[in-house]
This record gives C-alpha cells, sequence and structure tokens, in this order.
C-alpha cells in the first residue's frame, strides 16, 4: 500500500448504501482497493467471486456504485483490448460528503442511515460473524454478516428491539426472534448460523453501548 494512500473502508463503512448487497459489494471492492493501494483492477467474474454473487448481480451494484458518484471507472470502462480490465477508484470527495453533512459526522440522529462499528463473534456452527447497528432512534437493526475468505456474506438484519429481548422470549413471546441467522443470498457454503447464550449476551451488550450508550426501552429501540 502506498504510504501517501487514504484508506478507503474506514470511510465507506460510515457511509449509507442501500440495498445491502450493494453495500457488500462497495465493501468487498474497498478491502481489495486499499490492499492495492487505493485503485482496483478487476473483471465482473473475479468481482464476482469477491463478493460472493453472481455477474449479473455484481455488475448491477457496480453501476449503481457508478450512478450515485462513490466509485469512477479510470480506465478501460468497456474492456479495451482482449485480457484488459476496468479500472476502478473510489471519489473520496463523494464518500465524505455522504458520510458527512450539515458542518457535523454523521450520527444515529442523521436523517439517513448510519453504520456504528460492529460486533465480531462466532457462532454455535464456528463461524466467524459480524454485527453492525444501523438506522436511526425509533428504526434502529443489527445488520449481520459471515467474515467469509472472500468477504462479508450478508445475513439479514434483526430490530434492535428483538435483540435487547431476554434469551427466554424466544419461545415465549409469538414473533420473536429465534437467534438463528439466514444468508441474504445463499450460496454452496453458506448455513443457518445460531447464535448460543454467551454470544448473545455479550451481542446484547455491545448493541446496548453501541445505541448511544443508554439503556434502551422495547418501544424506544
Amino acid at each position: 500500500m502506498s504510504p501517501t494512500h487514504q484508506p478507503i473502508l474506514p470511510l465507506l463503512r460510515s457511509v449509507a448504501i442501500e440495498p445491502a448487497a450493494c453495500r457488500r459489494t462497495a465493501l468487498a471492492m474497498a478491502a481489495a482497493a486499499d490492499g492495492a493501494g487505493g485503485t482496483l483492477a478487476a473483471s465482473m467474474a473475479t468481482l464476482a467471486r469477491l463478493v460472493g454473487l453472481s455477474t449479473t448481480q455484481v455488475r448491477h451494484h457496480v453501476h449503481a456504485l457508478v450512478a450515485i458518484g462513490v466509485i469512477e471507472v479510470i480506465a478501460n470502462a468497456h474492456g479495451g483490448a482482449p485480457g484488459a480490465v476496468p479500472h476502478y477508484r473510489f471519489n473520496l470527495t463523494r464518500l465524505q460528503a455522504m458520510a458527512t453533512h450539515a458542518g457535523h459526522s454523521a450520527d444515529l440522529f442523521d436523517h439517513g442511515e448510519t453504520i456504528l462499528v460492529g460486533h465480531r463473534f462466532v457462532s454455535e456452527g464456528g463461524a466467524p460473524m459480524v454485527a453492525q447497528l444501523v438506522g436511526q432512534p425509533g428504526q434502529r437493526f443489527v445488520q449481520f454478516y459471515r467474515d467469509a475468505p472472500d468477504g462479508l456474506r450478508d445475513y439479514g438484519r434483526v430490530a434492535l428491539a428483538h435483540v435487547l429481548r431476554p434469551w427466554r422470549w424466544r419461545w415465549q413471546q409469538e414473533g420473536s426472534w429465534d437467534t438463528v441467522l439466514y444468508p441474504v443470498v445463499e450460496l454452496e457454503d453458506d448455513y443457518p448460523e445460531e447464535i448460543f447464550p454467551g454470544e448473545f449476551e455479550k451481542l446484547q451488550q455491545w448493541a446496548q453501548a453501541a445505541a448511544l450508550g443508554r439503556i434502551e426501552s422495547m418501544t424506544e429501540a
């Protein structure tokens, strides 16, 4: 990595990008670009393997990221010579504008969705997982990912109010979350992942601390 390169991934994590698969594409590309010194040269097939989606899906999300100004194609936009691949660069000015507005850093009181620092844990099946708190007061969720070798795999989101409920509620209350996570896009090596009690308690403690460091009621979360 170039000593003058400004890491993209930390900045991108503070930006709201929807849907989740588009955000996952951006995160995977940012990690690869950081590793390559700031730019990324890759075919759609390579990006598909990196993200864990189909080529068609990744192409759609890359075009969306270009359309909103998050990434720029700086070379070989249409392929060029045989074997040539597009070169991508993240627009840091655009990312900073999306992460910060009205003169202050994005936080849970912003109108857009905010993504806070994540929590890492291990599922009952031994899979490394990542949780991130997203949203704003009254509309908060915990977004889950499986940390796969080729990048983060989207495992959906659960309302913060459900995450903060006692463990016993998953059997006693109709509609309660059963602490099982399911892949949004099911690939060959993706399986449902359950959170066992010890890790669930740590997850609750993290979610509580991340939610502005104060006790959340079921109606406020």
